[in-house]
């Protein structure tokens, strides 16, 4: 699983050089496994902007899932609760922005199938004028 981690972040990298002048990186792309009932996956990543100027991460999309909206857990009356960040998230300019449980995350929603430990679940993020990277989230257990 290491090795699959290793090579998956390697081609994140490559990736994200066609973006914007190599100014956008993701890397350490996760996702978990779902109960065979479950519609809703997640996925963490970590999203890091060097040069003068920030990115806005603003929308993102799957072929595994109808719909994915970059969220953010909060808590309510002592209970967490994911809620969608309207306009997206803003990486300042040599930023890092940590998606992971508990924080900023992806709700992948009408999942096509179950996630399983290993599989692979490819996602497009947009930022906007920085253009889009293609990712793939791993499913691993936490």
């Amino acid at each position: 699983m290491q090795l699959l981690r290793v090579l998956t972040t390697s081609v994140f990298l490559i990736t994200a050089q066609y973006a914007k002048a190599s100014e956008i990186q993701v890397v350490s792309g996760e996702t978990r496994p779902t109960l065979p009932a479950e519609a809703v996956g997640v996925g963490y990543f970590v999203v890091t902007v060097s040069g003068r100027s920030g990115e806005q991460l603003t929308d993102a999309s799957s072929t595994f899932a109808a719909n994915v909206s970059i969220n953010e857990t909060v808590m309510v009356g002592g209970t967490e609760v994911s809620r969608p960040v309207p306009g997206g998230i803003a990486i300042p300019a040599n930023g890092t922005i940590v998606f992971e449980p508990g924080g900023y995350h992806l709700a992948l929603s009408g999942i096509s199938s179950q996630i399983n430990l290993g599989d692979l679940i490819p996602v497009s993020l947009d930022f906007g004028g920085g253009g889009i990277i293609e990712i793939v989230l791993v499913a691993a257990s936490g």
